[in-house]
């Protein structure tokens, strides 16, 4: 575990892309799971049906696969100690998203979209790549969630870029219920796991780094 930690503070930009490879390696298992189980939940309620479907709301949807990579980048390189406690909320986030769905399977119901614009050619091309599945919690809102948090506590960020991150963060997790992507439940399961998570992995990284830190420094003290 020393070498660990050692390695994170010697070496904390390779570090963040492994975290980063090790994000994109757990992605890839999506799919695995993207199918209906032998019992599959709706947890779509009166609310959910009150929210009216709106394609236009399709472009923050996809916003979010240029979102998270800036996002992540500029933590990286703003503050290092959020960007990993970042990329950690959003592997675990992940993982407990997939043991949620391996025994707990929700679907939402998703509406016909007719026409030919933009917005709803997306959507549909959208609902044709993913399955109806996998919506409790909503992993595109756990991801973004994080990011936001992120780049909240982050130092040497400026207050208009936060709020320009949480701006566009807000419209994407909305984004989700009224593409019918997802149901509210699934938004309050997403971010209620980001910050469960994210503040595990804070206090974590903050004790045990700091730990170390301290430990370096007493024996650098006794040398001189």
């Amino acid at each position: 575990m020393n070498k660990i930690r050692q390695f994170i503070l010697n070496q904390p930009n390779l570090a963040l892309i492994i975290l980063a490879a090790v994000y994109a390696i757990v992605t890839a298992l999506y799919p695995l799971f993207n199918m209906p189980r032998a019992t599959t939940y709706c947890l779509s309620t009166v609310l959910d049906d009150r929210i009216g479907f709106s394609p236009v709301w399709i472009i923050p949807y996809v916003i979010w696969y240029i979102f998270l990579p800036s996002v992540a980048l500029f933590l990286m390189f703003k503050d290092k100690k959020q960007c990993g406690v970042t990329l950690l909320t959003m592997i675990l986030g992940l993982l407990l998203s997939y043991l949620t769905y391996s025994f707990f399977q929700t679907t939402v119901p998703r509406p016909t979209v007719p026409g030919n614009d933009l917005f709803s050619r997306l959507v549909r091309q959208i609902y044709h790549i993913d399955q109806p599945y996998n919506a409790f919690p909503s992993i595109h809102v756990l991801v973004t969630y994080a990011l936001m948090l992120g780049a909240a506590k982050a130092q040497d960020i400026q207050k208009a870029a936060k709020a320009a991150v949480w701006a566009v963060g807000w419209a994407i997790i909305l984004s989700t219920v009224f593409v019918k992507q997802h149901v509210v439940a699934d938004i309050l399961g997403g971010i209620i796991a980001a910050q469960l998570i994210h503040g595990l992995m804070s206090r974590f990284l903050t004790r045990e780094l700091f730990s170390l830190s301290q430990t370096t420094c007493k024996r650098v003290s006794d040398e001189l």
